[in-house]
């Protein structure tokens, strides 16, 4: 198999497993907080944030790694031990113990619980751009790989978090659903470093100035603020739309479930579309 196809696959358990993760502590955080919009508000929040940093941090530091895949494995390794302390953690306070808390220190356990996420989301962000950067390096540089590795995390997230929210947790309980997620992460892992031993890539993203004149530096200036703008809609929706799935499904697990599967695949969707069309509007 060739390795960009690895890549791929490597980039669609990833966001398999970034879903089943997020399920399961939306659960938890559910079971502790007793409110579907905190749960949810707190999760969301912490993905994107970290997502975000992780991203923008490898961007800024990029050109001071010399094996990006080594890094994305230590990544990944990161992603499952952290997943199980968490998830663990999160069990303990499920079964009463916060309950023996005033509330001012509840309030502190949600924003302790909101940093913690910090950590996974930030490395899960970081090895995204570390996939795209080798992509690019092995197969030459294409306006279709971004798209293309966005389309296979996003459509790997959409059955992660239909499979966990409809089938695993409710068949087999969100322990067993949890070693799932932190299977399908080290499997991204072993990959990963199979490719890396084997191949001997040097990677390194590397930025070029383009004479391109359909982007010039005012529209680059304006995309930060239309990004922002979108961001912010989106996740104000998400919110809204899993409040009023809770009034019709009773159940904010299938609620939550659904508004963010029909996010990612929107999202997956979109991706694989734009970089069929990309290219003609050069």
């Amino acid at each position: 198999m060739k390795v960009s196809n690895l890549l791929y696959i490597t980039a669609f358990f990833t966001g398999a497993a970034g879903l089943i993760y997020e399920i399961i502590w939306d659960r938890y955080l559910l079971l502790i907080l007793g409110s579907t919009t905190l749960s949810a508000t707190e999760i969301l929040a912490s993905f994107i944030g970290g997502l975000a940093l992780g991203s923008f941090a490898f961007v800024k530091f990029s050109r001071k790694i010399k094996r990006p895949l080594i890094i994305y494995c230590g990544l990944e390794i990161i992603i499952a031990v952290y997943a199980l302390v968490y998830s663990m953690s999160l069990k303990y306070f499920t079964q009463g113990a916060l309950l023996t808390f005033p509330k001012g220190i509840i309030d502190i356990f949600q924003v302790l619980s909101y940093l913690s996420l910090l950590l996974p989301t930030f490395a899960m962000g970081a090895s995204f751009p570390l996939l795209v950067a080798a992509q690019k390096n092995i197969a030459g540089k294409s306006l279709k790989t971004p798209g293309f590795f966005y389309g296979s995390d996003t459509l790997g997230a959409t059955i992660g978090s239909l499979l966990t929210g409809f089938v695993l947790i409710p068949s087999f309980g969100m322990e067993f659903s949890l070693w799932i997620g932190i299977s399908l992460t080290m499997l991204s892992a072993v990959i990963i470093l199979l490719i890396e031993l084997n191949k001997k890539v040097t990677l390194q993203l590397i930025i070029k100035k383009t004479n391109n004149k359909l982007w010039d530096t005012t529209t680059f200036k304006i995309f930060p603020l239309i990004l922002i703008i979108s961001g912010i809609s989106s996740l104000g929706l998400e919110l809204v739309w899993t409040r009023i799935l809770v009034l019709i499904f009773g159940s904010s697990t299938y609620a939550f479930t659904i508004t963010v599967s029909v996010f990612v695949l929107g999202t997956a969707l979109g991706s694989l579309l734009i970089i069929r069309i990309l290219p003609t509007l050069r």
